[in-house]
């Protein structure tokens, strides 16, 4: 299994869902992610090797495309997208939409080299869905999850710092990956 994105993939404040589905399949995880905007997809991606995707019978980008949102110009990401689509071809993906967080100072901080905006969210997360359709794709709802934390009154538990998810919420998020249908 190879888990790839950004801090929530490195297991910045609990172990991420990726890898909690390996330990859970007794598969090993291959954990490819760094912390901040070096783990956006347009960074993040070319430093792979073509032999960690064709080994992988998996491969689950929860957060890869988070960083990418705050983008002014969204087409490196889009181009990220396809060759992450590219890469992948011989395994299961499956990737997270990218939610609209509130802007934090630390957000902003860590963003504003580019854009204190995600101004690239809904372009991504359209050409998620159109273009993730291969059988074997799936595409995880975090918008759905992260506006439900919201409205239930449990985001500051399930995601404390209001950015990384806690333990709770990274079972939760495994188990969705181990449930989704490809090509949803």
């Amino acid at each position: 299994m190879l888990v790839i994105g950004a801090s929530i993939s490195w297991d910045w404040s609990a172990p991420s869902p990726g890898r909690k589905l390996a330990e859970r399949m007794g598969a090993k995880a291959v954990v490819i992610a760094r912390p901040g905007n070096f783990g956006s997809a347009t960074r993040l991606l070319p430093s792979i090797p073509d032999s960690d995707f064709e080994n992988a019978a998996v491969v689950v980008a929860v957060d890869i495309f988070f960083w990418d949102s705050y983008r002014a110009d969204c087409g490196p990401s889009l181009a990220a997208l396809d060759a992450l689509l590219a890469r992948s071809r011989k395994a299961r993906l499956v990737v997270g939409n990218v939610p609209r967080i509130k802007v934090s100072s630390f957000v902003r901080f860590v963003a504003r080299a580019e854009h204190d905006t995600q101004a690239c969210r809904l372009t991504i997360n359209r050409a998620l869905a159109e273009r993730c359709r291969k059988p074997a794709c799936a595409v995880l709802d975090l918008a759905a999850v992260y506006r439900g934390l919201i409205a239930d009154g449990s985001l500051s538990r399930m995601m404390p710092d209001g950015l990384h998810f806690g333990n709770e919420l990274s079972e939760r998020i495994s188990r969705m990956i181990e449930a989704s249908p490809p090509g949803t």
